[in-house]
């Protein structure tokens, strides 16, 4: 299990969304800085994408390079 956090623009959460696959998490992350007017990765915007956390030991990991 993963959840995404989503981020406004200006850097405060917007909404958190649980998916299945890793896979998935990373599609919608991409396409929602997109559409917050964030440069496509790799780019310094890095900081302002949504972060994944990976459900594990009973607890959301945030998960490395994300």
């Amino acid at each position: 299990m993963f959840k995404v956090r989503f981020y406004k623009r200006n850097g405060d959460l917007d909404h958190e969304t649980e998916f299945v696959s890793l896979a998935e998490a990373k599609l919608k992350r991409t396409e929602w800085a997109l559409k917050i007017g964030l440069r496509p990765e790799p780019s310094l915007d890095f900081a302002r994408y949504p972060t994944i956390l990976k459900w594990f030991d009973n607890e959301w990991i945030r998960m490395e390079g994300y």
